[in-house]
């Protein structure tokens, strides 16, 4: 037989009840409401989306690695940091100078080139810009007509962005990663500061 169990409360007991559940409640519903959302990190992308970075192996000149990615039928987005050496007078280094700037192909969007004088040598350090086969042939001209040495003593990697098709990168990191003139491929990765 069970018995009925009785409690005796008053009424300080009460509105201390009733106090806990205005509070309890509405903080609840914040908990429910916020507390629990998870981020979806599946749904973020941690790279470029149509884009991988190369590194060429440091020996290897700007027209092999073009050839390399013109022959898989892919196209650079851009390519950093190539080097050359100019010997002439002051009045032929302005004229190369002069000649360079006119080429939108290493002067997109704003971007130019470092040009370091001493006396008659000049240090040319260039990025090339969605570059085609009409552009190589102007770089190609330039580069005999000038007589630019391309500069392989390298303290800073050259590096490239090259254009994918969506959707396959990872498989275009492999395939490109297997080549003996690439010293390194990888997704564009974008990274946050906090």
């Amino acid at each position: 037989m069970k018995f009925p169990i009785t409690y005796q409360i008053t009424r300080y007991q009460i509105n201390q009840y009733k106090m806990l559940k205005f509070i309890l409640i509405p903080l609840s519903v914040i908990i429910l409401l916020f507390g629990c959302k998870k981020k979806e990190p599946a749904d973020e992308l941690t790279y470029v989306p149509g884009e991988i970075l190369i590194t060429p192996c440091d020996s290897v000149s700007f027209i092999i690695i073009y050839n390399l990615v013109d022959s898989l039928d892919l196209n650079i987005k851009e390519l950093n940091n190539c080097r050359y050496t100019y010997i002439g007078s002051s009045d032929s280094i302005l004229v190369l100078k002069s000649h360079l700037d006119t080429k939108d192909y290493i002067t997109s969007n704003g971007r130019t080139f470092s040009f370091i004088v001493s006396d008659t040598i000049a240090e040319i350090n260039l990025t090339f810009f969605e570059i085609n086969d009409s552009d190589v042939n102007d770089w190609i001209n330039t580069q005999s007509t000038f007589n630019l040495t391309e500069n392989f003593n390298l303290t800073i990697h050259r590096w490239s962005v090259l254009k994918v098709p969506k959707g396959s990168e990872q498989d275009w990191v492999d395939q490109i990663a297997t080549y003996d003139i690439i010293e390194s491929a990888s997704l564009n990765h974008i990274l946050t500061i906090n």
